[in-house]
């Protein structure tokens, strides 16, 4: 019988029948002969089950199988439902509900509803030309959910600070990477939909904190690539490497990364914007990079 390992992007508490666990961001915890565990994100709104005799797929988690475990990774993210709406008026104007756990955006025939996954203490609701959206603020924390009423396409933005003016905002994102990432990214709206048009990368300390360590050289890789920072995840390859992968087919090879988790060794899972699940299998030799195999799942 394989192992079943769990990793959650986001802390939570986990019951199964038998017994409960509170695990942090990140932490291993491991399933020998449990059926099923129930997750409830703390500080979080949304529960769900699990059921580990099921191969099954989900919103909430990614399951991967190996020759010896199967791991299920818990992604940090929104939770969307969509719905048809039908509408007997022309005259229905796009509408956004918002109460503390949940926002519904409704632009028929779209009606999305989505769940909170955090309490924020300030909202503003804003359209622009084809575009919806409600701006979101905590303490130390902005979201913003944006909904286009023609295609029915959604996006959202988390940051640390997130500016609104005119028919563009800023979304400024401190990432507590190993490298001490800060991006600030520009939007646009206009009659074509939402487009970025500028993406400013600095550091905590001014630069890059450096790697070493051939063991951790893959997630700072990973990292780079996930905040579209292409000259330091390149840094980190072999010059053999870099000779056969131009710096500029990084992003066209991984795709945009939303999400990694580390599965064994030098093996990690990826999910990238096209919803792809994805195994990058990394050879790293005297803190290089000296191959990268990219899989399908």
């Amino acid at each position: 019988m394989k192992t079943i390992k769990l990793i959650s992007a986001y802390p939570a508490l986990l019951k199964t029948i038998a017994s409960s666990l509170e695990v942090d961001v990140n932490q291993t915890v491991q399933f020998e002969e449990e059926p099923f565990v129930d997750v409830y994100p703390i500080s979080k709104k949304i529960s769900f089950h699990i059921d580990f005799q099921n191969n099954e797929k989900s919103p909430y988690f990614i399951r991967h199988e190996t020759e010896n475990s199967i791991f299920y990774f818990l992604p940090d993210g929104l939770f969307v439902k969509s719905y048809d709406v039908h509408s007997f008026s022309s005259n229905t104007s796009p509408q956004i509900e918002c109460n503390e756990n949940t926002l519904i955006f409704n632009a028929p025939p779209f009606k999305k509803i989505v769940s909170l996954n955090e309490k924020y203490q300030n909202a503003s609701y804003h359209k622009s030309y084809d575009i919806i959206y409600a701006l979101l603020s905590g303490e130390d924390k902005c979201m913003l959910v944006a909904l286009n009423t023609k295609t029915g396409k959604m996006k959202s933005f988390k940051g640390k600070e997130i500016e609104v003016k005119d028919n563009a905002f800023t979304v400024k994102q401190n990432f507590k990477d190993i490298a001490g990432h800060i991006i600030t990214t520009q939007y646009k709206i206009d009659k074509e939909g939402l487009k970025r048009i500028g993406h400013e990368i600095t550091f905590e300390k001014d630069r890059a904190r450096i790697v070493s360590s051939d063991k951790t050289i893959p997630y700072a890789f990973l990292e780079a690539v996930k905040v579209e920072d292409y000259p330091l995840a390149y840094s980190y390859l072999s010059e053999q490497l870099q000779n056969s992968l131009p710096q500029e087919a990084l992003s066209s090879y991984f795709g945009k990364i939303s999400c990694f988790f580390h599965v064994e060794d030098d093996k990690f899972l990826l999910k990238n914007g096209d919803n792809k699940d994805l195994i990058s299998l990394f050879s790293v030799s005297n803190g290089e990079i000296v191959d990268i195999d990219l899989q399908e799942t």
